[in-house]
């Protein structure tokens, strides 16, 4: 169930937090605002200019007058989400909007707005599984795996669907298939401790309560060898409950087990979209105006040591790889500087003039890609 509206704003007042509440269509000629929120009010507004920057007149519109008003951050958000620019309104923005208040643990209107990205784009598997794991957290565990099915067929590579479908089908009883689609992912991705987690699990609620498929004599010691993976790669698996499950485990206590180590957190806790991390990112494109990389390569530093610690997050790839293309964006604008000098230094240097007009195709397609990063391009 989604939590209530007083829960909500407890959760909101957990300390400062940073939300990225609107941008213009091209990152790279406009403004982009974000706001700090306070114990769930807004707190400060703040722009982000980049090169090249055009004035747009209502650009923070919608924050100013809620800070002005007063409004708490819940409010601007469901507001937002009904007044979205029409710029804005495609699948990847429906899709974080989602995020946002999936969050929040608001599930139902997080559903609803997965379900706007997929009817944008019916070809968008992350939002099918977005509106899986907010169905699945609302109980409907029916709707979950139809919808976690569609983004595993649309992305069969992708190991993160195949686990989240593995926990719907064991909240549901559906051992088989459980223990099946975490096998997948454990193939595509054998760092993926939430995947070795869900397989044994499955081995062992059939074990204790379904016996829909064969139970082999070695099957407590695929158990313990799926188990001691998990915890190995993902520490936060091992709760209060993990020691006594395992004393349970080595006396054949399979039911009292198995219920000890489902309540250890897999679905509300796998991967989230960061609202923060967007935020980052776009503190990262603002150092184009200073043409300065350190901040770019202390974040980068920053996101490979956790990559060392939980190399099977993709969220933290896929923000490497944006770190590293705006860092690639920078450069280009070093280096079409440069060429540039040559050229007013010595006006018949062939190559630099050369050079300069693949360094203008080279930033044409980046400018296309941060677009992409940061969801200010079409989807």
């Amino acid at each position: 169930m989604s939590m209530d509206f007083a829960g909500i704003q407890s959760c909101l007042k957990s300390g400062d937090n940073e939300y990225i509440l609107r941008t213009s269509t091209d990152v790279l000629h406009d403004k982009i605002c974000s706001v700090i929120v306070k114990n769930g009010a807004i707190k400060t507004i703040y722009e982000i200019r980049v090169p090249g920057e055009k004035e747009s007149a209502g650009t923070e519109e919608i924050v100013q007058s809620a800070h002005t008003e007063g409004k708490e951050y819940i409010q601007l958000l469901i507001e937002f989400a009904n007044n979205m620019p029409c710029q804005m309104d495609n699948a990847l923005w429906r899709d974080r909007l989602g995020m946002g208040f999936f969050n929040l643990a608001m599930y139902d209107e997080a559903a609803r707005e997965f379900k706007k990205a997929i009817e944008r784009n019916p070809d968008f598997s992350q939002g099918y599984d977005h509106l899986g794991r907010a169905l699945f957290n609302l109980c409907d565990f029916e709707g979950a795996i139809k919808h976690l099915e569609t983004a595993v067929r649309l992305n069969p590579d992708f190991a993160d669907f195949h686990e989240d479908l593995a926990e719907a089908y064991l909240r549901l009883g559906h051992c088989q298939e459980a223990f099946d689609s975490a096998n997948r992912a454990v193939i595509i991705n054998a760092f993926f401790g939430r995947a070795y987690y869900t397989r044994a699990l499955s081995l062992l609620k059939n074990a204790a309560y379904m016996n829909s498929f064969e139970i082999k004599p070695d099957f407590p010691e695929k158990v313990r060898n799926d188990l001691s993976k998990a915890v190995s790669i993902d520490p936060s698996l091992k709760d209060n409950n993990f020691k006594q499950a395992w004393e349970y485990l080595s006396q054949n206590c399979h039911k009292e087990a198995f219920d000890l180590l489902e309540k250890s957190p897999l679905m509300a806790g796998s991967q989230k979209f960061s609202q923060q991390k967007l935020g980052t990112f776009l503190k990262l494109a603002s150092s184009f105006e200073d043409n300065d990389p350190e901040n770019i390569l202390k974040f980068i530093s920053y996101l490979e040591e956790k990559l060392d610690q939980n190399p099977q997050y993709a969220d933290l790839h896929y923000e490497l790889g944006a770190a590293h293309s705006i860092l690639a964006k920078l450069f280009n604008i070093r280096a079409s500087r440069h060429y540039k000098r040559a050229l007013e230094v010595n006006p018949s240097y062939a190559q630099a003039r050369e050079n300069i007009q693949y360094s203008q195709k080279m930033d044409e397609g980046t400018e296309e890609l941060i677009g992409a990063i940061l969801g200010t391009r079409a989807a």
